[in-house]
């Protein structure tokens, strides 16, 4: 388990209060504290993780840390003091007025740090669970009467300290609740972890599926929410509904936390957990940082790889415009299309998509990435500022050969009378990826009370795909039949995300503060110049010919802009209870949040039909080169003329209605607003209650040559009740939660708007029929330490999902015009459950001097299984203003639910031979899981089978910066799908090697 807090790591503020702070308090406010509540809190680690901007030294063998504490003033060298040990700490700041401290630096105990601060200070300390308690020594405190002994009870201290000297500014919404996982990027550097993904699969019951994508608790991207400095990142794919991890590096963040129960305060999609990412805020020194990596895979660095030579336009990731659409064509879409073009405009606008079209062989190079932060800071009386500005450079090759089976319908692709059972494919695949990143920090601190701050990301990837992928029919049998054919994919893509947020914390008293945060951000996808194209053979005596058809020949330009706001603005309060022999203390929370989602895009498909004479004509048709056969010559503007004329697939006027077209807008709307109370039954029993309310809108309208008013696709609204009970024993910590969320359909979910999914080679589309779900949150978990180093950890949840969105095969080939197997869709199943079990155990030894072993294990079981009925239809889309809730059910059998495997298990040995070296070896292994369903009867479900996945790390530090050499991937263990008898998808991703020198000079 790597934490950085103690069992009490929920990043609030845990608060004492001052006796003459202690007041009455209105029935309203008791009856307020006992439905709904974060207790009174001391300062967090992950304080100190959001204001510190750059990396401390090796950490001793637990329960020993390295410490460096330079602080003057005792005051604040004691509050380092329990941050870097994760205990809360009561500082009564008379007591400390003008007491002074000398640099401490070394391996300490808590202990033995606290006696060394505290030597010739006539002060003291009491431990009392995770809190530290400083006083004066005991002769000094006067007796009440002649008998009472010359004591004072720890809870008597809690009440008379001063809580103003405690909080320290949070300018960022902090969760309430512990977090299963609260880690700094300093610690994952250590740990030979350089990737986002592979940090959260240090939990329990994580997995990350394409490197790229979380799933928690068996749950997909629909279930979570991920969240950067309190504001959500968007989705940056049109198809997607899921933020990629690969795509924010780490050296932008500061620490990362992973929460999977949550609380009223957390959003109502976070069913499965939330991700937050903080980045650096405000440093205590000025650093500089500089990481620089090498990568190497073999056989996709260095190595022969595919590509288009439109790579050769596009620079650093950024496109240099030259495969935009032509103006011509883009405003001919909104006015009728091509058939309304002149012959002379219509030839001019095919010969200016064709460019270069083939695919060609190159040599690809190496892979490595490059990280500069740096961050200064300054100090003005009371005023404290500072800022950190990073940038990273990526650059990834990845070739990849890839096996697949789709079932067909008898005729798909080429058009063959001929009936065939199944396709088998062989693909060779390149990507090029390039990333530049960058973000600007900036805050204020004035006298601990008022904070404000101010970032601005972006992050940019350029990804060049070339694809060739061989396929032959086979009947029942697996003989083949006469149909085969040669695909080739071409395209540049380029995602960005520019975000700025403004926040602030604001303390009205020491007992009241105001948090929120403003963020606006703008999402851009850009994939112009797609090319798809196939070469065909309808015999074993025939050559390949290329076919045009809208289907088989296609240049299309996609793009999709989102912009994006957020609003947060959430009151906490610390308050007590005095009930004569108790008293009770709390944090009272409310706040209201809001987003606002507006995208709009375009999906522009061409093709070319051309005269019998030419398309008959072997020597023409032969080419291996499209541009070759579609030249300016044989171009033509006049069906009328032989040669090749310029097609479309916009619609007819009287096809233009409804939810139908190639243009889409959509907005969503989501606001919410919540009240919730953290109280303090005693020391060891602790009760969170809450109440959520969200609201949801989803409109949107797709078209061709004139928009209609948005259809109202989703408008809902729902109570989210939540409620926990924690009892913390020595060295325990147990908690049992309920909460009640919902899942909101998603834009790529919702609309019907056609993508092809590149792996699975489907047509998917989304479902405007979809309902929102449901679901009923249930988990105990425990977990205990002791001092010996050994920690264990237990958990068990229950998950009641109504009507839970799975995709699924689905027959709808008018809607995406391909076979009717290679469709793929979002529906509503009747009724869903997961259980789970989740093991985690740590355990440090010390095996000589010097020298320790760490070994971690994670094991989770997942149990789920659907029932009931499919509660959405697809249907024709454009009547769907006479759409009824009504709609026919279909009888399902039990199965399980989708993305659920049954089983995620990891463990991780770690041997470290001297303070500065550590050896990390981790492997993980994923069981079965559901990955598409299917509503035909005859066509099988697709499986993902089990994988096994090992990874070596060697970190060697080095004054002043360390070095890291790491093996990823080391079995290079097949992914593989099976659907009913076949390989639905079978590919290895590769070892990946990777050696890369971190510098920190301060």
């Amino acid at each position: 388990m790597i934490r950085q807090e103690k069992y009490d790591s929920d990043a609030g503020i845990r608060q004492t209060m001052s006796q003459t702070q202690r007041h009455p308090v209105l029935p309203l406010l008791l009856l307020c504290g006992i439905l709904c509540a974060e207790p009174l809190n001391a300062e967090s680690s992950n304080s100190d993780q959001l204001n510190t901007g750059s990396g401390e030294t090796a950490s001793c063998i637990p329960p020993k840390q390295i410490v460096q504490i330079t602080e003057d003033s005792l005051s604040h060298a004691l509050q380092s003091a329990a941050r870097y040990f994760h205990f809360l700490i009561i500082v009564p700041e008379a007591l400390l007025a003008d007491k002074h401290t000398i640099d401490t630096e070394g391996c300490y105990s808590l202990t033995q740090l606290l006696e060394q601060l505290l030597q010739d200070t006539e002060l003291e300390y009491d431990l009392l669970g995770d809190t530290i308690i400083i006083r004066q020594t005991i002769t000094e405190y006067p007796r009440y009467n002649d008998d009472e002994a010359n004591t004072i009870r720890p809870e008597e201290l809690i009440v008379t300290a001063d809580s103003s000297a405690e909080i320290k500014p949070r300018p960022l919404n902090e969760l309430t609740g512990p977090a299963e996982l609260s880690i700094n990027t300093r610690q994952l550097r250590e740990a030979g972890i350089y990737t986002l993904s592979s940090a959260l699969e240090l939990t329990a019951g994580v997995k990350i599926e394409d490197n790229r994508y979380a799933i928690i608790r068996g749950m997909t991207g629909r279930y979570q929410s991920i969240r950067i400095n309190g504001g959500e990142l968007p989705s940056l794919d049109p198809s997607g509904q899921n933020f990629p991890l690969d795509f924010i590096p780490l050296g932008i963040l500061n620490s990362i936390n992973l929460r999977k129960s949550v609380y009223s305060d957390a959003p109502g999609q976070a069913s499965a957990g939330i991700v937050s990412l903080n980045t650096m805020q405000l440093p205590k020194q000025a650093y500089a940082q500089l990481t620089a990596s090498a990568i190497w895979r073999p056989h996709s660095n260095n190595s022969t790889v595919l590509q288009g030579s439109q790579k050769s336009a596009n620079r650093y990731g950024f496109g240099d415009g030259r495969q935009a659409i032509p103006s011509l064509l883009f405003d001919n879409a909104r006015t009728g299309g091509v058939d309304t073009l002149s012959a002379q405009q219509r030839e001019q606008a095919g010969e200016a998509i064709v460019g270069d079209m083939g695919l060609y062989r190159t040599k690809s190079k190496n892979s490595g990435s490059l990280e500069l932060s740096t961050g200064t800071t300054g100090q003005y009386q009371n005023i404290h500022w500072g800022g950190t500005l990073s940038a990273s450079v990526r650059d990834r090759w990845q070739h990849s050969l890839i096996r697949s089976t789709s079932y067909s319908t008898g005729t798909g692709y080429s058009g063959s009378s001929s009936d065939f059972h199944h396709e088998d494919s062989r693909h060779k695949r390149s990507e090029h990826t390039s990333d530049i990143n960058t973000l600007a920090a900036l805050g204020l601190n004035i006298s601990d009370q008022q904070y404000l701050g101010f970032n601005t990301l972006y992050l940019h990837q350029g990804t060049h795909h070339g694809e060739l992928i061989e396929t032959q029919g086979k009947n029942e049998q697996n003989i083949n039949t006469e149909t085969a054919y040669r695909r080739n994919l071409i395209h540049w893509t380029e995602r960005s995300l520019l975000l700025h947020q403004l926040y602030g914390l604001h303390k009205f008293t020491p007992l009241t503060t105001l948090n929120w945060q403003i963020s606006k951000s703008t999402t851009e996808y850009n994939r112009p110049h797609d090319l798809d194209y196939r070469y065909f053979s309808v015999s074993e005596e025939s050559n390949y010919r290329l076919q045009l058809l809208p289907s088989t020949a296609s240049i299309s330009w996609r793009y999709m802009e989102q912009k994006s706001d957020s609003f947060g603005l959430h009151f906490s309060h610390l308050y007590g209870i005095d009930l004569g022999d108790a008293l009770l203390t709390g944090e009272l929370k409310t706040g209201w949040e809001k987003s606002v989602k507006n995208r709009e895009g375009y999906n522009l498909l061409y093709g070319f039909t051309g005269s019998k004479d030419l398309t008959s004509n072997g020597q023409i048709m032969e080419q291996t080169n499209p541009s070759d056969i579609l030249t300016a010559e044989r171009i033509t503007g006049d069906s009328q003329i032989p040669g090749f004329i310029l097609q479309d697939t916009l619609l007819e006027p009287e096809q233009d209605i409804g939810l139908n077209g190639h243009f889409y807008r959509a907005t969503q709307e989501n606001q919410a607003s919540y009240l919730l109370n953290d109280l303090d039954l005693n020391e060891h029993w602790r009760l969170i209650s809450g109440l959520r309310y969200e609201q949801n809108t989803l409109q949107a309208e797709l078209w061709d040559a004139q928009p209609e008013d948005n259809k109202k696709l989703e408008n809902g609204s729902r109570w989210l009740p939540s409620i926990a009970i924690g009892f913390q024993p020595p060295q325990q910590r147990i908690w049992l939660n309920y909460r009640q969320t919902v899942v909101w359909p998603r834009f790529n979910e919702i609309l019907p708007v056609v993508y092809e999914d590149l792996d699975t080679r489907t047509k998917t589309i989304g479902n405007p029929r979809l309902h929102s779900s449901d679901v009923h949150n249930w988990d105990l978990s425990w977990q205990w330490q002791n001092v010996s180093g050994l920690e264990l950890g237990a958990a068990l949840y229950l998950k009641r999902i109504r009507q839970p969105i799975e995709g699924a095969f689905t027959d709808n080939s008018e809607a995406t015009d391909s076979a009717t197997y290679s469709n793929y869709s979002y529906r509503n199943s009747g009724q869903g459950n997961v259980r789970g079990l989740e093991l985690e155990a740590d355990y440090h030894l010390n095996i000589g001097r010097n020298q320790h072993i760490k070994l971690s294990g994670r094991y989770a079981r997942i149990h789920s299984q659907v029932s009931g009925s499919d509660a959405s239809d697809y249907s024709d889309y454009s009547d769907y203003s006479d759409y009824s809730d009504d709609v026919e059910e279909k009888p399902k059998n039990h199965r399980p639910l989708q993305g659920q495997p049954e089983y995620i298990a990891a463990l991780r040995l770690q041997y470290m031979p001297g303070l500065n070296q550590t050896l990390s070896l981790t492997g993980k292994r994923s069981g079965t899981q559901l990955y598409i369903t299917s509503d035909q009867p005859d066509l099988p479900a697709v499986y993902q089978q089990p994988r096994n996945h090992l990874d070596f790390s060697w970190n060697y530090r080095i004054h002043p910066g360390q070095l890291t050499f790491s093996i990823n991937n080391m079995l290079n263990t097949a992914h593989r799908y099976l659907q009913g008898d076949y390989h639905y998808l079978d590919y290895r991703t590769g070892r990946e090697f990777l050696l890369s020198i971190n510098v920190d000079v301060q």
